[in-house]
């Protein structure tokens, strides 16, 4: 479902921020449901022994709730989607404007299959409702009225449809407020007027509103209690949660139930809940797939159980979504379209009839799950074409690591349209097994898929397994993957812990000489060879990284077992950055619905040396599935190489690289500190050394080796202390003239004439991350590219873009800016509005922030950084500032969470964070940062609809004291809170605060 308040307000009520990152080349789950578009506002619809599924699509990278068409999808397992296609559009309803196709719901009455739907009047007037027709559910279906059922009325979406016991049919709709009406038994007009209900807290739930409703009804009927599902608000919680009420009747009294599910990775969401076989299922949206955002949404599904009273609980999302009803048959024709999961593939009208699946590359793959082989079978035969040289279709079972069965090889057919059955042999596939095809090849699309079937078509193997469709306990289903081979297995022999040396196999062994095997790069990181290595002549290099958790990753196969211990290594080098860095060997796994993270081994290694990340007895934890090793940074994200990776039977000692490792003290670099190195740092006080040498040797980090280094480090030898202390020099203290207790004080008139000393305002073009856009640079008067300056970037609202802040005359920052400089308020500075249209969500373009905007700046003007690399963004991160209004000072917050690495100063007007103040506190904790390296100043008006919002959680903010000391004084703290008494939600009130606020930026650690 989509907001129809504005975005403006929909900032004040709170978003969630798109924190969720997904490596398709490694994921497990089988949430979201659908992969092969952005799929939204799911409406499920049980039919026989099938349930079809409508969604609608957002259009991809969207910048708004773009929405073309509507979609079908049906299974009858719970696990494997067929699509559909596309069954409706925006321009099947002539009175339809072009993407405005937002929800809908699809229901039977006599045979036929009526689908209503939302969208906006071309002619004005708002939104309306409309209904559909069709014979079949997948269509094709035809506008029954060529006009609007319902509306038009900007209130008017989201309708959901139900019929009674007595046949009577329902239509409700609605945003705030939920209406109903009744539905004549033609379903295609109604009887007496459009009724609402009384939007109170008792009857919807408890809300800063007069209710928690928001949008996105779902109203069905179970033991004679009818229940409306919506989407909710319940104030301060990020976004939009679900909620439930029920009633007598139809018409109420209404009884708000309770939270169906908390708000997750995206603004909006929308109920649509079934019984199926037994089963009771929710499904709902979030952002989860790659590439997702507020904008672009995905179907996502899980089961759940009513309490004996009828109440529904609260329901956490899941990876896995439900388990599957039933095995599916592999000896029958399956449409290629019948998906489990799916990566890097397109559906698409196919001549033969229906969809075949396309775009599909070298890499892409498409899992169907539950698939039941039986006593076994020797043959593959897929439907394919391709219009340039084909390619493989490896096909795998369980993973993409795991058990290989066979190859199917397939040639060009002179067109992509131009059909051939193509067949291979097929060994050791028997039971019940998850199906993964996957296809390599040349650059380019490489083939299409219509259908595929094993066997020869006629006489099925004896099934041996049997899937249970029992609903009594929820029970997460295992996914069990095989064995993971390196690229070249050696046996070698190695010491266990007792000393004894034995000869035998690694568990694994990756030497990285003959290519990365089944390595892969973590979260959108690059991996490949190089032709560096620690042991033979390459390693794995692994690059493209903008955040530290972004690493080399391999999944464990099922010679690792939960619960046991095993003896894991790598080693690990860096060549760029700073002088030393901190790497994790880290494991990755699921219990149950959660996924969980344990450290192997932690080592910090110094730029250019091969360090050892090594621990002998790990314990897998017990229950753990879907696991997966890899090597990551702490905060960096510099490019690393990884090498000579092995595991083994728990007590063995691997041999890797010795010393290398930045440990204060240790000055001979051999991982110890002990008395050679008190020799070796006697030497020191009357001999020259390197840089590196000094500061392993400047133990009490005062930025300078002296005598009483040297006498600590006898010390902690000898056992008089166990740690050094900290001597690090505090920054020099500014000399500016701070109020620490800063009133509102709005701009005089005089600031928005402009002056005769006027600055440039320049309009940049760029190719970011998020496609081709535009920001405005304000250059200050006499501009000099012999001299530096701060830089503070400046963040729009909602339906507004980089034009806003200085080409706006209501708005007028750069004439404000000019006056404030030639004045004195500031020093001259470079001010820049860039956008988040474009990017995932007005709190996901911190991203865009740090990979383009800022680098692109930053490399062009004179400003503190000396190289537009993250470690050189870094070293001038108090000569940055970041601001915003409304969905801009929440991205002014998403900044804060993310890029605090590069960034000092924060200014966020009229929003507040959508994550919640938690987020806030555990970005500034885990930062590594001290109190003052960071600094906030927000505002907005005691009359702003944002107000209810920011109060709260700058108060909470200033509770924690050891992240936060409250004052305007920079000097002494690092929070304040500036409210204009009677100011709104309203550009030429905010941009007063920027004028109260910008003077004390820039003054700190300077």
């Amino acid at each position: 479902m989509k907001k129809i308040i504005s975005f403006a307000a929909a900032a004040a009520m709170s978003l969630t921020s798109l924190t969720a990152i997904s490596d398709g080349s490694i994921v497990k789950a089988d949430n979201p449901a659908i992969q092969t578009i952005y799929s939204t506002d799911p409406a499920p619809m049980v039919y026989g022994d099938t349930v079809y599924l409508y969604t609608g699509r957002d259009k991809d990278k969207s910048d708004f709730y773009y929405m073309p068409d509507w979609h079908c999808y049906s299974s009858k397992d719970m696990q494997n989607w067929t699509d559909h296609g596309m069954i409706l559009s925006w321009d099947s309803f002539t009175w339809g404007k072009e993407d405005s196709a937002w929800a809908a719901q699809c229901i039977e009455r006599n045979g036929k299959f009526y689908y209503y739907v939302t969208l906006e009047n071309k002619s004005g007037g708002g939104r309306a409702i409309g209904v559909a027709v069709a014979d079949s559910p997948t269509g094709p279906f035809k506008d029954a009225l060529g006009k609007p059922l319902v509306g038009p009325n900007w209130d008017y979406i989201d309708p959901t449809v139900f019929i009674d016991d007595d046949g009577q049919a329902w239509l409700m709709f609605g945003n705030p407020t939920c209406y109903y009406v009744r539905l004549n038994e033609d379903m295609v007009s109604y009887s007496g007027s459009i009724g609402k209900f009384d939007m109170n807290a008792q009857s919807f739930g408890p809300s800063s509103k007069a209710s928690s409703y928001g949008e996105g009804p779902w109203f069905y009927k179970r033991n004679d209690k009818y229940y409306l599902v919506f989407a909710a608000f319940y104030g301060n919680d990020g976004g939009e949660s679900l909620g439930y009420s029920t009633a007598p009747s139809p018409t109420g009294p209404w009884t708000y139930g309770g939270q169906v599910m908390k708000p997750i990775n995206c603004f909006t969401n929308h109920p649509g809940v079934i019984d199926f076989k037994g089963h009771s299922y929710l499904f709902y949206h979030d952002a989860s797939l790659p590439g997702g955002g507020t904008f672009d949404r995905s179907v996502c599904i899980d089961e759940f159980w009513y309490g004996a009273d009828g109440s529904i609980p609260t329901i956490s999302p899941t990876k896995t979504g439900p388990k599957q009803l039933e095995a599916l048959d592999p000896y029958k024709r399956v449409e290629a379209e019948t998906i489990c999961f799916s990566k890097g593939v397109k559906t698409e009208k196919c001549s033969e009839g229906g969809l075949n699946v396309g775009n599909i590359q070298n890499g892409s793959y498409i899992k169907v799950s539950g698939v039941d082989f039986g006593s076994g079978t020797d043959k593959f035969t897929a439907s394919v074409s391709s219009d340039t040289d084909g390619g493989d279709i490896e096909i795998y079972l369980d993973s993409l690591t795991g058990k290989k069965i066979g190859t199917c090889k397939v040639s060009g057919t002179g067109g992509w349209q131009t059909w051939k059955e193509v067949s291979c042999d097929i060994s050791g596939a028997s039971g019940e097994h998850d199906l993964y095809f996957k296809f390599t090849g040349g650059s380019g699309y490489l083939l299409n898929m219509d259908w595929w079937r094993f066997g020869s078509g006629e006489e099925q193997p004896a099934k041996t397994t049997t899937t249970t469709t029992t609903a009594t306990a929820p029970k997460k289903t295992t996914t069990t993957t095989s064995v993971t081979t390196a690229p070249k297995k050696e046996t070698t022999t190695v010491t266990t812990a007792s000393g004894s040396t034995e000869t035998d196999d690694y568990i694994f062994d990756y030497s990285f000489e003959d290519g990365i095997g089944d390595w892969t790069g973590r979260a959108g990181a690059s991996v490949d060879t190089a032709s560096k290595a620690y042991k033979g002549s390459k390693s794995l290099f692994c690059s493209g990284r903008s955040e530290a958790y972004q690493g080399a990753a391999i999944e464990l196969g099922s010679s690792f077992k939960a619960g046991e211990t095993y003896s894991f290594s790598a080693n690990v080098m860096y060549e760029s950055g700073r002088d030393s860095d901190t790497f994790h060997f880290t494991m990755q796994y699921d219990i149950g619905d959660e996924t969980k993270y344990a450290k192997i081994a932690t080592g910090q290694p110094m730029k250019g040396k091969w360090v050892q990340l090594a621990n002998t007895d790990f314990q897998i934890p017990s229950g753990a599935e879907n696991i997966m090793i890899y090597v990551e940074t702490d905060k960096s994200t510099c490019d690393f190489y990884v090498d000579d990776v092995k595991a083994a039977k728990a007590g063995t000692v691997i041999g890797g690289a010795e010393g290398g490792q930045f440990i204060l003290g240790d000055i001979n670099s051999d991982g110890k500190v002990n008395s050679f190195d008190v020799l070796r740092a006697r030497k020191l006080l009357v001999a020259s050394s390197s840089a590196e040498i000094s500061k392993l040797a400047d133990v009490d980090k005062s930025t300078k080796y002296e005598m009483n280094d040297l006498v600590l480090l006898q010390n902690y030898v000898l056992g008089k202390i166990k740690e050094f202390p900290d001597n690090s020099p505090e920054p020099p203290k500014s000399d500016f003239n701070y109020n620490a207790n800063l009133q509102y004080k709005a701009a005089p008139d005089s600031y928005f004439r402009q002056p005769a000393n006027h600055g440039t305002v320049v309009k940049e073009n760029y190719n970011g991350i998020n496609g081709n856009k535009n920001m405005y640079v304000y250059l200050p008067y006499g501009y000099d590219e012999s001299k530096k300056y701060n830089v503070f970037y400046l963040m729009h609202g909602g339906g507004e873009s980089e034009e806003t802040c200085f080409n706006d005359d209501n708005i007028n920052i750069d004439i404000m800016l000019d006056n404030m400089i030639a004045n004195g308020d500031i020093e001259p500075m470079i001010v820049v509005t860039p956008t988040f249209n474009k990017a995932p969500s007005a709190d996901g373009v911190w991203e865009e922030m740090r990979k383009s905007i800022i680098p692109y700046v930053e490399k062009k003007y004179s400003t503190y950084a000396e190289d537009t690399s993250i470690d050189g963004l870094r070293a001038s991160r108090y000569h940055r500032a970041y601001g915003g209004f409304s969905m801009g000072g929440g991205s002014t917050w998403a900044n804060f969470n993310n890029n605090l690495d590069i960034i000092a100063y924060f200014m966020p007007l009229s929003g507040h964070c959508w994550d919640g103040a938690g987020k806030v506190l555990s970005a500034a904790r885990n930062s590594g940062f001290k109190k003052n390296e960071y600094f906030v100043l927000a505002a907005t008006g005691t009359d702003d609809l944002a107000y209810g919002n920011m109060v709260p959680m700058i108060n909470e903010l200033k509770k924690n004291t050891d992240v936060f000391t409250y004052t305007s004084d920079f000097s002494k703290g690092n929070l304040y809170f500036l409210e204009a008494r009677g100011n709104v939600h309203w550009w030429p009130q905010v941009r007063h605060y920027i004028y109260d606020a910008l003077p004390y930026f820039f003054h700190e650690n300077q």
